[in-house]
């Protein structure tokens, strides 16, 4: 199926699977994935291994 931009996916929050990005492959597990963020505040990531 030819998607166009107008109706191309923007965002999904939860299961990522099923989504292929040309920059990160295809994506698994939960979270965000948007299209153009703009955002305001403060991001905390915590991991329980060292990040690169």
């Amino acid at each position: 199926m030819l998607t166009t931009p107008a109706n191309a996916l923007k965002v999904r929050l939860g299961n990522l699977a099923g989504i292929t990005d040309p920059d990160m492959g295809t994506l698994m597990g939960y979270g965000a994935y948007l299209n153009n963020l703009y955002a305001r505040g403060c991001l905390l990531r915590y991991l329980a291994v060292t990040w690169p």
